[in-house]
């Protein structure tokens, strides 16, 4: 009886447990990071940290930081000043615009020109 019970608890102590870290003083929650299998090919914000980025190719995963102090911008899809619209926030793996959108984008809003063939 005591053997069954003990198994029991362990194996709902073992269910209930979180990935947790201490660094400094300060405990938190270790995320786990949503893999590629299944996205769309592009850049996508990495989950609570922006100053790095997602970018996803047939089903890879691959992390990239950005420069020094600069974090990654999803509506233009490249690394800007913190200060930018469309900087990734939050704990969420979001798809950024798509490469053929952000042409447009930029010449729209920049000056730059973009010649499609299609």
């Amino acid at each position: 009886m005591f053997s069954l019970t003990f198994i029991t608890i362990f194996s709902i102590m073992i269910a209930n447990m979180v990935n947790i870290y201490e660094c400094n003083g300060e405990r938190g929650e270790i995320m786990e990071l949503p893999s590629c299998t299944g996205k769309a090919d592009g850049y996508y914000c990495y989950p609570g940290d922006p100053s790095k980025f997602i970018f996803c190719s047939n089903g890879t995963k691959m992390v990239f930081p950005c420069p020094g102090g600069l974090v990654f911008n999803c509506n233009i899809s490249i690394c800007d000043y913190p200060n930018a619209s469309g900087i990734c926030k939050g704990d969420e793996m979001d798809r950024c615009m798509p490469f053929k959108n952000v042409a447009y984008h930029l010449s729209k809003h920049r000056n730059v020109s973009h010649h499609n063939d299609n």
